[in-house]
C-alpha cells in the first residue's frame, strides 16, 4: 500500500473558530464604544432624575400663549353668539415695558469717571491678592455694577476684546465693560464687601482663550446657579475689566512665578443645560439606533457567509492511473516521477514508497 507525501501547509494565525470569535468580538468592542460615548452625555440620562416631564420656561411662556389665545377665540365666538361685545376702543391696550435703567451712579457721570480714573491709576497687575490701595476703585467698580442690570451692562459692553489684547494692554482696557461666553469650572462663595453686596469668585475660560483663565467676580449669582470648586456649566459674562490677577495654578512649586488671568467685575446670565422633554423623536436618537443595527447585522452576515464557506466540502485532487492494476497516485507525483514501476534508486522527490 503506496503512502503518499503532502507538502506541508504554512501554519494559519488563527483557525477558523477562532478567526469568527475575533470577528465577532471586534464588533461588539465597537457597540460598546457606541454605547460608552451616549453614555457621556447627560441629556440621556435626564429620565432617571424626573425631570423629563418639567417644561423650559421658554416652554411654558408659549403653552401660557396659546391659552390665552384660545380663551380670545373663545369670548369671541361667545360674543357673535349673542353676548354683548365691547367696543375695542374701550379696551386698555397693554403697555410695552419699559427698558432697564441705571437705579445710580455709574462711569457714564463725568464726575463717577474722573474719579475713577484716578483711582485706577494705583492698580498693580500681577499680584496675589489685591493692595489696599486698590480696594477704593474695586468697591467703586461693585457699585457700579449692582446700580445697572444685565441688561444695561450688556448693551453697553464690547465683543471685540479678546484675552491676548487685556494681557497685553491692561491699562489699554481697564475700566471698559467686555462681555464673554464663559465655560464655568468654579464657583466659590466670596462673601459680602464693606457696602452690603454678596460676591462670587467665578472662575471660567473662553472659546478663545482655550486653557488660559478668566477671573471674575460676581454680583448676584443666578438662583439655582451651581456652586464649588468643580463646575461644569455655561454662561454669559458682562463686567468692568480691573487689572491682572496673579495666581498659581495646581501643582506648581512653591517658587513658581504666578501666572495671571483678567479679573473682572460683572454680572453672570446662567446657561443651564435643559434635559430633553419626554417623546421627544430626536434625530440623534435614529442614527444611533440604526448604527447599532447595522453593527450586529454585520457580524451575523460574516457569521453566515463563514459557515457557509466552512460548510463545502473540500475538493480531491485529480488522479492518474499507476502501473499496477487499482492504484493511483496523484498528478504532481506522476509529473515528478513518470517511473513507477522501478525500485527506489534513493533520491526519489516524492516520497512514493512501497
Amino acid at each position: 500500500m503506496r503512502r503518499y507525501w503532502r507538502e506541508p501547509q504554512p501554519p494559519s494565525m488563527f483557525r477558523g473558530a477562532e478567526r469568527t470569535r475575533l470577528l465577532t468580538g471586534v464588533v461588539m468592542l465597537a457597540v460598546i464604544f457606541m454605547l460608552i460615548s451616549r453614555a457621556r452625555d447627560p441629556n440621556t440620562w435626564g429620565w432617571l432624575t424626573g425631570d423629563s416631564g418639567n417644561q423650559s420656561p421658554k416652554l411654558s411662556a408659549i403653552a401660557a400663549a396659546n391659552d390665552k389665545s384660545g380663551t380670545g377665540e373663545k369670548k369671541e365666538q361667545g360674543e357673535t353668539a349673542g353676548e354683548p361685545k365691547e367696543k375695542e376702543a374701550e379696551t386698555p391696550k397693554p403697555q410695552q415695558p419699559s427698558p432697564a435703567v441705571a437705579t445710580g451712579p455709574t462711569d457714564e457721570d463725568p464726575d463717577e469717571a474722573k474719579e475713577a480714573a484716578m483711582e485706577l491709576q494705583a492698580i498693580s497687575d500681577g499680584t496675589l491678592e489685591l493692595q489696599r490701595e486698590e480696594m477704593v476703585p474695586y468697591d467703586r467698580i461693585v457699585r457700579w455694577v449692582r446700580n445697572q442690570p444685565y441688561e444695561v451692562l450688556r448693551r453697553r459692553a464690547r465683543t471685540d476684546v479678546v484675552f491676548t489684547q487685556m494681557y497685553q494692554h491692561p491699562e489699554k482696557y481697564r475700566g471698559q465693560i467686555i462681555a464673554l461666553d464663559l465655560n464655568v469650572r468654579q464657583v466659590l462663595d466670596a462673601g459680602e464687601n464693606d457696602n452690603g453686596a454678596h460676591l462670587w469668585e467665578v472662575r471660567a475660560w473662553t472659546t478663545e482663550s482655550k486653557a488660559w483663565l478668566y477671573w471674575t467676580v460676581v454680583v448676584d449669582l443666578p438662583k439655582d446657579m451651581p456652586v464649588g470648586p468643580s463646575v461644569y456649566e455655561k454662561a454669559k459674562f458682562v463686567g468692568y475689566f480691573f487689572k491682572l490677577q496673579g495666581y498659581h495654578e495646581a501643582g506648581a512649586k512653591p517658587n513658581s512665578p504666578p501666572l495671571r488671568a483678567p479679573l473682572l467685575i460683572g454680572r453672570l446670565e446662567w446657561e443651564p443645560v435643559k434635559a430633553p422633554q419626554a417623546g421627544d423623536d430626536s434625530s440623534s436618537e435614529w442614527v444611533w439606533g440604526l448604527g447599532l443595527l447595522a453593527l450586529l447585522g454585520l457580524a451575523v452576515g460574516l457569521r453566515l457567509v463563514y459557515c457557509a464557506i466552512r460548510g463545502k466540502p473540500a475538493k480531491k485532487p485529480a488522479t492518474v492511473a499507476g502501473p499496477e492494476a487499482g492504484e493511483s497516485v496523484p498528478i504532481e507525483s506522476w509529473l515528478e516521477r513518470p517511473n513507477f514501476g522501478g525500485e527506489d534508486d534513493g533520491n526519489n522527490p516524492t516520497g512514493v514508497r512501497d
